[in-house]
């Protein structure tokens, strides 16, 4: 699955709330949890990097192309060059990286408010698509000796079942 930065970042913070404020219990879901706030983590660092690059890259330089800092040691931007800082880092969180999700059976998981659901959905609970496979009881077992004859409209015995044969074609 691919998301976002934006949306991987909201995902492992709400992660790591729901995992502070329920350190036990629920074993499977914080286990799921666990691996890909983890995973989140280790994307991020390729992030964080790609971020220095962009504040680097835009950064304000004296004559000689040496990169200007202020007191503190940050780097220092010309209007435009913060404009173009802002708008890269911009791209940047909205661009798609590979994430490896985790689904939890549904009874694995715990009750969790809408907006847990809302951030965990899709990753690690099974995106809600509208169809559900449900046993109906009114389902009869099938007869493995019984099919079903579209020319008669009706189930009739394999046996019995009218096969015409291809007409041969002389070359």
């Amino acid at each position: 699955m691919t998301l976002t930065y934006r949306r991987l970042s909201e995902f492992v913070n709400a992660a790591s709330v729901w995992l502070n404020a329920n350190p036990s219990g629920h074993e499977k879901f914080a286990y799921a949890l666990k691996k890909l706030v983890k995973q989140g983590r280790q994307k991020f660092m390729g992030y964080e990097e790609q971020i220095e690059d962009i504040g680097i890259t835009h950064s304000a330089v004296d004559e000689r192309g040496v990169i200007l800092r202020d007191a503190k040691g940050d780097l220092q931007y010309t209007p435009d060059g913060l404009k173009a800082k802002i708008a890269a880092s911009r791209a940047l969180s909205s661009s798609e990286v590979s994430f490896q999700t985790h689904y939890v059976d549904t009874s694995a998981v715990p009750e969790l408010d809408e907006d847990y659901l809302e951030v965990f959905e899709g990753i690690v609970l099974r995106p809600d698509d509208g169809f559900k496979i449900v046993p109906s009881p009114k389902v009869e077992e099938s007869d493995p000796e019984m099919v079903y004859d579209i020319h008669s409209d009706a189930k009739i015995r394999k046996g019995d079942r009218h096969i015409e044969a291809p007409e041969m074609v002389d070359a």
